[in-house]
């Protein structure tokens, strides 16, 4: 299973997908029930494209996601009891 590690890669999967199994953007758009420029969009990597649209998409391509677990890195994994570096919505600039 290929990494995805951007849009760009996402894009390049769907429309890989999409002329694998024969389809036209115009039959994909169809199929997924999102507009064409929505697939010529995703084909292109745009960043800005809805997650729900995203997976309707990949869905009718047969095309599922799966989550890899690694290892938090540093900054992520720090103790529940440590509240320095937690960003606090209502005091966004951190004390110094």
């Amino acid at each position: 299973m290929p990494d995805i590690p951007d849009t760009s890669a996402l894009g390049t999967l769907v429309r890989q997908r999409r002329k694998s199994l024969g389809l036209r953007q115009q039959d994909l758009a169809l199929a997924a029930n999102v507009g064409v420029r929505f697939i010529v969009d995703i084909e292109s990597g745009k960043e800005t494209s809805q997650i729900g649209l995203v997976l309707r998409l990949l869905k009718a391509l047969g095309i599922s996601l799966q989550a890899d677990m690694v290892p938090a890195p540093p900054s992520l994994s720090q103790s529940a009891d440590d509240e320095e570096g937690i960003f606090d919505p209502d005091n966004p600039t951190p004390a110094l």
